[in-house]
Formats: structure tokens, sequence, C-alpha cells
């Protein structure tokens, strides 16, 4: 795709406020002030036009200490927004009928059966709902570089609960599942598949599980920018994440993590190749003359399948969940997307990148960031407010 094509149009053209998507763009000068996004990107969407396309701050590449700044050609993790990708893929198969979502797992790996998890679907991977939040061991180097031991592990696992009884947000463990059944089920391997059947396709640069290290020099490491919660709080934070806390930051930065597949956490873009990415799911799986998804598997995928359920992983705060998708709702404290959002779709990721579709809009947005904060502020309310701020900009 020519680069000329990721240049902001004239916001009005797309029946957009041209003086909201400036008050927007002050608002990410406002969240990068705060100290706790050293390195922001954002690319916005709308009718398939980008209308905001900003780079702002500094950043360490992978390769090396000296800091540059920020463009819109920098990599960064997506972390979690992997999920709603990698389910994509599975999404793919589902749509061509080779898998079914309410087929036991364990047709497909015989192995995961057991421990009490021969009843656990498709369905209940995707919603959250399976009962193996956590994996209970760490994912050191060698560990994470080895794809057979990993699914050993998970498959000899004992759940929480019985399938579909709660909701508990799967960390890592639903990811690699769902990319197991896919190289079971089709016998590619989830990154080729992703390769093949929706990077190559759509024509994108990288958005891939990890990236080769040629281009480390234009990835951004990640930074913790504030001191650590109490002890009590961090070591519960440590034992949902599966990492010490403490180490986190270095464990994402290992090259390990850059040379792995972690279907649910290490996709790595621009955001403008993640906002695309969701452009083509609010197009109804289309983008320009590719057809990846029927609009009739999009609209499955995006629909209501668990509705603000207690989630007993994420402090019990209420989530709404498609099937790999975390959905919007018209409002609440807790609301990833910002009120009156019941037709959002997306993901948050390490609970500061975020990407959406919006198909009432007709949004799609990525905001990516290499701060991490774990103490909560003041920017948390400026990132909601740049989010109701785009939405607000649409005219019609």
């Amino acid at each position: 795709m020519n680069k000329a094509s990721f240049d902001p149009v004239d916001p009005e053209s797309v029946a957009m406020s041209a003086s909201k998507i400036e008050e927007a763009r002050a608002l990410l000068v406002a969240l990068r002030a705060t100290g706790k996004y050293p390195a922001i990107q954002v690319c916005v969407r709308r009718r398939g036009q980008i209308v905001l396309h900003e780079a702002l701050g500094d950043y360490r590449p992978i390769c090396g200490n000296a800091r540059q700044p920020v463009d819109r050609e920098t990599r960064f993790l997506n972390f979690s927004i992997s999920k709603s990708i990698s389910a994509t893929a599975l999404h793919i198969l589902l749509d061509r009928g080779i898998v079914h979502v309410d087929d036991p797992v364990c047709w497909y790996i015989p192995e995961f059966g057991q421990q009490g998890k021969q009843h656990i679907t498709l369905r209940h991977i995707l919603t959250h709902s399976a009962g193996i939040p956590m994996i209970f061991w760490h994912l050191h180097d060698d560990l994470i570089r080895d794809w057979d031991r990993i699914i050993a592990k998970i498959c000899a696992q004992k759940p929480w609960h019985f399938p579909g009884r709660r909701t508990s947000y799967h960390i890592i463990s639903g990811g690699y599942v769902i990319a197991e059944i896919i190289r079971r089920a089709d016998g590619r391997d989830i990154a080729t598949f992703l390769r093949e059947e929706i990077r190559e396709p759509l024509g994108f640069d990288t958005l891939g599980y990890g990236i080769d290290p040629s281009r480390y020099w234009q990835t951004a490491s990640c930074e913790r920018v504030d001191r650590l919660p109490p002890a009590a709080l961090t070591g519960l934070m440590s034992r949902l994440l599966d990492v010490d806390l403490v180490q986190a930051l270095a464990v994402m930065n290992r090259p390990a993590v850059f040379e792995s597949v972690i279907p649910a956490g290490n996709i790595v873009s621009t955001a403008e190749e993640t906002s695309r990415f969701f452009q083509m799911l609010v197009n109804g799986g289309q983008l320009g003359e590719r057809q990846i998804l029927s609009e009739r598997q999009v609209q499955r995928a995006t629909a209501e399948q668990v509705m603000a359920s207690m989630d007993w992983t994420l402090a019990f705060t209420p989530q709404r969940y498609g099937l790999g998708f975390i959905l919007g709702r018209k409002r609440t404290a807790f609301n990833v997307f910002g009120r009156n959002t019941q037709q959002t779709f997306g993901h948050l990721g390490f609970m500061r990148q975020l990407a959406w579709g919006d198909r009432a809009r007709q949004i799609a947005a990525c905001f990516l960031t290499t701060g991490i904060p774990v103490r909560p502020g003041k920017e948390v309310l400026i990132l909601r407010e740049f989010q109701d701020t785009i939405r607000d900009a649409c005219q019609d």
C-alpha cells in the first residue's frame, strides 16, 4: 500500500468535526505530558479513511539503549489485542466449516480432555469461560520457545470450574489452545496461517507474532512508568500475569518474546496496521478486493455471548464478551471503549493498548504505547475523554 494513503484526509469529508479531531489531538499531547506514555502511536479511521494518524514521544529500540523519536513506522507490541487477531484466524476455519464453535476442544486435541476438561468447547475458550484462566507456571525463555511443552502443560492442567459457569479472563492460555486447534485442524501453525490468510492478502508489512531481529531497531521496548503497588497487590498481580511483576518489563523486552509465538500477547505492528485490521472487520470481513471472512461470520464473532458477568480474573469487574472480542456497553465505569458503545468490539492490551471497531459510527481505531502504568491515575480519564471525543466528532 502506498505510504501516502496513510496521511489523514479532511475529517469533514467523512462527516467528522475537524475541531473535535483537533481536540482529540490535543488530548494525545496531554496524555504524553502525564509521563505515563513515553511513546504514543494512534490511527483512527472513519468510513475507511484515516482522519487521525499521530506519533508522539520517543522510545528505546529492542536492540539498543539510545532513545529515538517515535514515528508512524515504529513497531509496538499489541499485547492482548493479539487475542482478537488470533481469534479471527480461528473464525476463518469456522467460516469454512472446518471446525464448529460448539465442538469440544478434545476432538482436535485429544490429550486436552484430561483432568475434567473434556466438556470444554471452542466457544468456552473464545468467551473466557473454559475455566483455565491462568497457567500456574512462569514462561521463562526456554519454555517460551518450546511450543509442545507449553501445550502439554495446558493439557495436563486442572480447570478452576466447570466450563460455562463463570467468566474468568484467560490471560495467555486460551491463545495457545486456539493456535493448537488451528494447527491440528488445518495443518499450518498459527504464524503461517496468519501470514498466508490475513497479512499477505491484506498487504500488511508486519502484524505478526514477534518480529524479525532485523527489525528490532524500529521496534519499541516497553517501560514501567511508575512505582509498584504495595507488596500484597504486587503479589496478586504477579500471580495473575504469571510473571514476577518486578521483572515483567525485562521479560517483555527479551528476544525470546519477539522470536516466539504467543498467540494471546505478542502481535507486533503499527497502529495503522492494527486499525486497518479492525477496518476489515467493520467492513464485514472485507478490505479492498479481498474478502477474509463472510459478513455473517463477523456478525457471529462480535455478537454478545457473555453479558456483563463478573470476571473472576479481572478483579470481579463486569465484562461483555463476543467470540474473541471484548464488547462495548451503554455506560459503566468498567467499559473499555467508553459510553454509548453497544456496537463496538475490540480488545484491551496490558491495561493501556486499545483497538476497536465501531459499526454504528464506521470507526476503526488503534492506540499503542510503550508505557506500562501499574498505578492508574488521571491518564485513564484523559484516554477515556480521547475515545469519547472521537465518537462525538461523528456528525451523523
